[in-house]
């Protein structure tokens, strides 16, 4: 009975564990497929001389990203105004770095000034992601270390 109990404590610490790395693989997918998002507004806006909510709608077909803009276009069809609409749909993105990046995206002016917003826009995100991918390593392992050992404490506790 002992054996089983300490086998399902051990086994809820591994389940955990494969649920926080999968929740992070999500994320990094969603913040990849943003990056691309805002870097193919920027390009569609400077070659094709598309609109900023021509561009935003465009994005609605993408894969993990495109419920967010297809809100926004929702939004903006609802009357909402586009500065007010992007930042209530990104507000709420995690991880709350790439949030604050891309509710700080000044979405008024000319098309020089729309293209300097996203392509700062889309360097920043990309810092974003090489600071993540530089402590990653370190993470997972601190990750993986504390929570086997708060499973064989209480294992021992209970023991």
């Amino acid at each position: 009975m002992r054996a089983t109990g300490a086998a399902l404590i051990l086994l809820s610490a591994v389940a955990y564990l494969f649920a926080e790395s999968r929740m992070h693989r999500s994320q990094e997918k969603l913040v990849q497929d943003i990056l691309d998002a805002i870097e193919q507004m920027e390009t569609l806006i400077r070659w094709e001389n598309r609109t900023l909510p021509d561009s935003i709608e465009a994005q609605a077909e993408r894969g993990n990203a495109g419920r967010y803009f297809s809100k926004i276009a929702e939004y903006l069809k609802s009357g909402i105004p586009l500065q007010t609409a992007w930042t209530n749909v990104f507000s709420s993105i995690q991880p709350g770095e790439v949030s604050a990046i891309l509710c700080d995206v000044l979405l008024s002016g000319d098309s020089t000034f729309l293209r300097n917003r996203l392509s700062k826009t889309a360097e920043q995100i990309r810092e974003f992601q090489h600071k993540t991918r530089a402590n990653k390593r370190e993470r997972q392992k601190l990750r993986v270390a504390l929570s086997l050992s708060a499973a064989v404490l209480v294992v021992i506790l209970l023991l």
